[in-house]
């Protein structure tokens, strides 16, 4: 039986999931009330609150991960299940409220500093997320949809010149060993967040990426959305990257219009994107940092939040980028980003000369 026909024959006390032990927002935030009222909602494409929570319902996660344990799968799921995506919203980006809008301001020629040491800052990016208006979000697409988007995408990718020109590769035509070389991480996504039946159907048909001559604009094309588009500078310089990111994502963007397309975006909801970690801005700016000192403290992760960062163990590096994507505008998460790096190289350098480090971070503020 299928999620859309289950609320005609079987009650919602008897579909609702069993949540125990499992740690995401969705769980946190799918009480049994909200559960009940959305089960006789369905999308235009077919989009229901069961399919909605399954990923999450299907990987518990684990209890220092924070997940968000549900998926978008098309435009007006969010709209539709606002009851539920607004509690996961407001969990998951510092408390972003029912009546906030997104908010969007690109102009970087005030910001100061994100020039970081090479000796501490490896390399920065920054990435986001589109999506093309008026298709299934990867996660509910049929072949038919997966192809045409990828094909729109081609064609706006191949009308990118200057900086941006480059070369699309289709994964269904690279071998491993071309992927590596290309440095691209692009396989049949196996995963907690991302579950081979959800996001890996038809595999690896009307996958591919777009690399451009210098190497440090990728674009992937119908991964977890129809576009993710990463900019990338080695060594610790952020705002470079930060500038051709928004080049880029507007030159993408005039190629999809001349196609006759746009991307999806709501006034309140900003860029939709199939996971609710990634609505808003959609915007993601990190920093890969060498700071053994400071991965050793034993208030790194009461200092991260505090900071409105989160982190990725590297073995002996750290991937540092904000938690929030929407809320904030996309120079607020840029400033936002180069502050708390900035604080915690400057406290790698005073443990370096052993000095305490305690007071810097007892007077962070909780943002």
């Amino acid at each position: 039986v299928n999620s859309s026909m289950a609320h005609r024959l079987f009650t919602a006390e008897e579909e609702y999931p069993d949540l125990e032990n499992h740690h995401s927002h969705m769980a946190h935030c799918l009480t049994e009330t909200v559960y009940k009222q959305l089960r006789g909602v369905e999308t235009d494409s077919g989009f229901t609150i069961d399919d909605v929570i399954q990923l999450g319902v299907d990987n518990p996660g684990e209890p220092y991960l924070m997940p968000a344990g549900c998926i978008a799968g098309d435009e007006e799921s969010y709209r539709a299940f606002s009851a539920f995506f607004d509690q996961v919203l407001e969990a998951r980006h510092n408390g972003f409220k029912k009546n906030d809008v997104s908010r969007n301001n690109t102009m970087s020629e005030n910001v100061k500093g994100g020039d970081f040491d090479g000796k501490y800052a490896l390399t920065s990016y920054v990435t986001s997320r589109r999506n093309v208006k008026g298709f299934a979000l990867p996660g509910h697409f049929t072949r038919g949809e997966r192809r045409k988007v990828e094909a729109i995408a081609k064609s706006a990718l191949s009308g990118c010149d200057g900086e941006f020109g480059g070369q699309y590769f289709s994964i269904k035509g690279s071998s491993d060993k071309d992927l590596e070389q290309l440095a691209v991480v692009f396989k049949q996504p196996i995963s907690a967040t991302s579950q081979p039946t959800i996001f890996a159907r038809d595999w690896p048909d009307s996958r591919g990426f777009w690399y451009n001559a210098k190497k440090n604009f990728l674009v992937k094309v119908n991964e977890e959305d129809h576009l993710s588009v990463l900019s990338t500078e080695t060594g610790g310089n952020l705002v470079p990257s930060f500038r051709r990111w928004v080049e880029g994502v507007a030159a993408i963007e005039n190629g999809v219009k001349k196609s006759g397309n746009e991307f999806m975006h709501d006034e309140r909801y900003g860029y939709i994107a199939t996971c609710p970690t990634n609505v808003g801005t959609s915007l993601k700016v990190g920093v890969v940092l060498k700071i053994p000192k400071m991965m050793k403290y034993c208030r790194l992760e009461e200092a991260l939040m505090r900071l409105r960062l989160e982190k990725i163990d590297l073995g002996d590096c750290v991937d540092v980028s904000n938690i929030d994507r929407i809320g904030l505008t996309e120079v607020e998460i840029l400033e936002l980003v180069i502050e708390g790096v900035q604080f915690l190289i400057d406290c790698e350098e005073r443990l370096e000369k052993g000095q305490k480090i305690e007071k810097y971070v007892n007077i962070l503020r909780q943002k």
